[in-house]
């Protein structure tokens, strides 16, 4: 008897590994997707990434446990105003497609739906409750594509701001009282997204949900203004016009 007693412990403590693998922080942030889509109400992200091939340099992203990423992951509410359009797309121009999710390739705002997803990533793990520089952050994507990226130099940034003010978000003290219970939007310096579960950990970085899609800013000119990096272009921008409207129209291959 005292024999089998030990080898229920011992099965128990297997199973106890394996579901932490599934479930807990040795999972990558797309099996924790996968696997607790109910809860965080993802599926329509992960049935996206599974509906194309196009996808797979996404999926791979999310599943390398090595990597160190913070993810910003749409919900299904907001995913579904995506497939809605895809499905009005179809219906203008006529479509005799059967795909019910936009393919990698699918162009939406002028931009294919893999770099949208490319926007909604960081090459870098962070917690946004340990953001405190400020009540705005700015981070890098990992959008890059020389075809729509007009930043010299960078990749496009998104723009993480705090329901606080500035001088909190710098007063240590008030910060360790109410770091944790901070709210955030994430954005493109024009329109944000609420995030509505934040800091969610996983092997391979952070991710957290958010109730819009993002969609990178289509002008130069509105981000550069907020990006420190880039910063010394504004007063030439304000002073010259024609740069303005030369820097929006341009691609990195003209820069």
């Amino acid at each position: 008897m005292q024999i089998i007693k030990y080898l229920i412990i011992a099965l128990f403590g297997v199973y106890a590994v394996l579901a932490q693998g599934r479930n807990g922080t040795n999972a990558t942030i797309f099996e924790l997707l996968t696997s607790k889509n109910a809860t965080y109400k993802t599926s329509s992200f992960i049935n996206l990434l599974n509906s194309d091939s196009g996808y797979k340099p996404i999926i791979q992203l999310l599943s390398e446990r090595t990597r160190n990423l913070t993810v910003f992951v749409p919900d299904d509410a907001a995913l579904g105003k995506i497939f809605d359009d895809y499905r009005k797309y179809n219906s203008i121009h006529r479509s005799k497609t059967k795909r019910r999710y936009p393919s990698a390739n699918w162009t939406y705002h002028n931009l294919s739906m893999l770099n949208i997803l490319q926007y909604h990533m960081v090459n870098n793990s962070f917690l946004l409750s340990n953001l405190k520089k400020g009540n705005v952050s700015v981070v890098y994507s990992l959008l890059n594509d020389r075809r729509v990226n007009r930043l010299p130099n960078l990749s496009l940034p998104l723009l993480i701001q705090a329901n606080t003010t500035f001088e909190n978000a710098n007063n240590q003290n008030w910060l360790a009282k109410n770091a944790k219970h901070l709210k955030f939007n994430v954005g493109n310096g024009v329109d944000s997204s609420i995030v509505v579960l934040k800091d969610l950990k996983a092997k391979n970085g952070y991710f957290n949900i958010i109730n819009s899609v993002l969609i990178p800013p289509s002008k130069p000119s509105i981000v550069i203004p907020k990006v420190k990096e880039v910063s010394y272009l504004v007063p030439l921008l304000r002073k010259y016009p024609k740069l303005t409207s030369a820097l929006n129209g341009a691609t990195n291959d003209d820069l």
